[in-house]
């Protein structure tokens, strides 16, 4: 894996948005009723992603889920809030939360269907790149954003232009993109360019 690096370009106001609205589809391999979605709640550790989805959703490989549990509890280390929201409520300037969002609070809210659909770790590790993004300015994952410099996939590239981001936020979400794909960068950013909590 190669080292991640800062770059030099400007700092930029953003708000993680998620992908562009579609139909909701359950995957071919879940079987069963649809979970019922739960109330929203605030995350505090690991083992409480883990009973979020063991309410009925799929269930993640084991690699997914060692991922997870160590994604989840590094965010919470570096100060990151995690919240469940089954239908997240928008806030100024955003357009839609489909899968989840960053704030500049500091919290990552993600909705019912990356659960549904077995997208939560994908999710998470973009929503955590944009953590690592705001602590590329601070140390601290709050505020403005700033581009780390990795340079985007040509998938990535593709999905942020396919989609109905400004354009002053295409190098944030396509780095975003980029790491969403790739196992334990996130946690990897998050160690390297975000101060512990405290």
């Amino acid at each position: 894996m190669r080292p991640l690096h800062s770059g030099a370009l400007g700092a930029l106001v953003a708000i993680a948005l998620a992908y562009l609205p579609t139909p909701v589809q359950r995957p071919a391999q879940a079987q069963g009723p649809v979970p019922a979605q739960g109330p929203a709640m605030a995350l505090t550790s690991a083992a409480d992603l883990e009973a979020l989805q063991s309410r009925g959703y799929p269930t993640p490989s084991a690699a997914d889920r060692q991922e997870l549990q160590q994604l989840s509890a590094m965010l919470l280390r570096k100060g990151v809030r995690l919240r469940y929201e089954p239908e997240p409520p928008l806030t100024s300037g955003q357009r839609f939360v489909r899968h989840g969002a960053f704030m500049p609070s500091g919290e990552i809210i993600f909705s019912d269907y990356p659960l549904r659909t077995g997208a939560l770790l994908r999710t998470l590790r973009h929503e955590a790149w944009h953590a690592v993004q705001a602590c590329n300015r601070t140390g601290k994952p709050r505020g403005l954003l700033r581009p780390v410099g990795i340079t985007p996939s040509s998938t990535a590239i593709a999905a942020v232009q396919a989609r109905n981001y400004a354009t002053r936020d295409w190098a944030l979400e396509m780095e975003s993109f980029t790491v969403q794909e790739q196992p334990y960068v996130s946690l990897q950013g998050l160690d390297q360019y975000c101060r512990d909590a405290g």
